[in-house]
């Protein structure tokens, strides 16, 4: 009798969710969102200025005018949202995905690199589904606090209010039906081939060390940029 609790209580901790992977993806969301947002702001100003004016050419030149007439920290508008967007993304996205592929795996199979590719991509849609709610209504007032030319930026309550005010609760909705097929796309591609290239690598180094370390960074830069 006492085994038998004994086994039930693992099987049922092996079915529980793993919070690993929702804390580093948190982590990783951090670094990613400030790190990246100055240059998310020159495409978001380059993509809804006027054809014909600096703003709309070359990244460089959108750089220069924004410091010119904004200064420095308008590179950073609409970095709350980024950031609550950029950590939700991530702890949802590893953390679906991790969860979803352990959940999918089969104890004592030697699963193939094609096997793996395939199931990382299914989970990476999984997670692509989960998140998009959330991203959606935050890209959406992030990029309102960006093309904003505002000084100092708008706070994100007013940009909130005022897009309920005019358009109303559907119009936190806005770009939704993009937004859920590209993360979908995205995550799934993403994933797909990070676990393939990632099995080709596993097979090629050692389990530890610093070159496998670098090779899994190249694996994440080549599936990021599909």
């Amino acid at each position: 009798m006492g085994l038998r609790r004994g086994a039930s209580f693992v099987a049922g901790r092996s079915k529980s969710m793993d919070s690993r992977p929702f804390v580093s993806g948190t982590a990783a969301g951090v670094v990613a969102g400030f790190v990246g947002h100055p240059l998310d702001t020159i495409r978001v100003r380059m993509q809804t200025s006027q054809s014909g004016t600096a703003a709309a050419g070359r990244a460089i030149d959108c750089a220069r005018d924004l410091l010119q007439k904004e200064g420095w920290r308008a590179l950073f508008k609409g970095l709350c949202p980024q950031m609550v967007g950029y950590c939700a993304h991530s702890a949802i996205r590893f953390g679906v995905f991790g969860n979803a592929s352990a959940g999918d795996a089969e104890p004592g199979r030697t699963v193939s690199a094609a096997d793996r590719g395939i199931g990382a991509a299914i989970s990476g849609a999984k997670a692509g589904v989960a998140l998009s709610p959330v991203i959606s209504v935050l890209e959406l007032l992030k990029c309102r606090q960006q093309i904003s030319r505002q000084v100092p930026q708008p706070s994100l309550r007013s940009v909130l209010s005022q897009l309920l005010r005019t358009e109303g609760l559907r119009g936190l909705c806005c770009g939704y039906s993009a937004c859920l097929p590209r993360n979908i796309c995205g995550n799934g591609s993403m994933f797909g081939i990070f676990e393939l290239l990632k099995s080709f690598v596993d097979n090629r180094w050692a389990p530890t060390g610093l070159g496998r370390g670098v090779a899994c960074i190249c694996c994440s830069i080549v599936a990021g940029a599909s």
